[in-house]
């Protein structure tokens, strides 16, 4: 069985390793503009089960790249998204 200690991978750090099933074009646009490594983003329609689980293995073990864009400045990109929607809150 696999532990993982998140105080010391790469899940505490400020890029989080993702892992993108691209299953519409907008999830490799987001790719790039993210700059995920090409190897963490797998196409949903010809999805490896082996290929899947050795890149979350990587990500478990850090033995991946991140995407360049921080967690946060990705958060604020992502909000842009919704910015002309007028909403309640």
């Amino acid at each position: 069985m696999r532990t993982l200690d998140v105080t010391t991978s790469s899940l505490s750090r400020k890029r989080t390793p993702t892992v993108i099933l691209s299953y519409h074009e907008k999830c490799r646009e987001w790719a790039n503009m993210i700059g995920q490594p090409s190897n963490l983003l797998l196409d949903a329609r010809e999805l490896d089960a082996r290929e899947l689980s050795k890149r979350i293995v990587d990500v478990l073990d850090d033995k991946i790249e991140t995407p360049l864009l921080s967690l946060e400045d990705a958060q604020e990109l992502a909000m842009k998204n919704w910015s002309s929607l007028s909403v309640p809150w």
